[in-house]
């Protein structure tokens, strides 16, 4: 069975408000060498599959790390990650996708230093999570950068995050 795990953050962005930070998709999958697919569309702000072995926490600390870079893991003040919400599980026959959320201040998300996989990030507020577009209608990539497209459990996640963390 597939299994991943990924993370949601929100945080107050200065001049915007309460968002939720996404993740956009480059259209080059460098550790598969080959295009990605879904370019240019939003995901989590970390995600990624389980080596064999390894426990949630394990594999979501491990891609946190390399998807955001180790300066924004020493600038995270995560003691434990048992402390992270869980927002979102799916369990089918093939698949286990459990998605987590945290809420970090702004000064935490500005050392975020993607690797090659992104094209960078978005920031979503919370009205306009009912704006996002399925992913799935758009395989061979999303062509407007004024769109946002998701895959279903990820706005799901998205949803419940910002449920969790309201902001002021």
């Amino acid at each position: 069975m597939k299994r991943s795990v990924g993370l949601i953050l929100v945080t107050d962005v200065p001049g915007l408000g309460r968002a939720a930070v996404l993740q956009v998709r480059a259209p080059w999958n460098t550790e598969k060498g080959k295009p990605q697919k879904f370019a240019y569309g939003c995901q989590v702000t970390a995600h990624g599959g389980l080596e064999d072995g390894e426990e949630l926490l394990q594999a979501l600390a491990r891609e946190v790390e390399e998807e955001l870079g180790s300066e924004f893991m020493d600038a995270w003040d995560v003691d434990d990650l048992n402390t992270l919400l869980e927002v979102s599980r799916v369990s089918e026959s093939d698949k286990e996708v459990v998605t987590f959320a945290a809420e970090v201040p702004w000064d935490v998300v500005k050392q975020i230093r993607f690797n090659p996989d992104a094209a960078g990030l978005r920031f979503l507020l919370q009205e306009h999570v009912s704006d996002i577009q399925d992913l799935e209608e758009f395989r061979d990539g999303v062509e407007s950068t004024r769109m946002i497209a998701m895959h279903g459990d990820e706005k799901e996640a998205v949803t419940r995050a910002f449920e969790f963390f309201p902001g002021a």
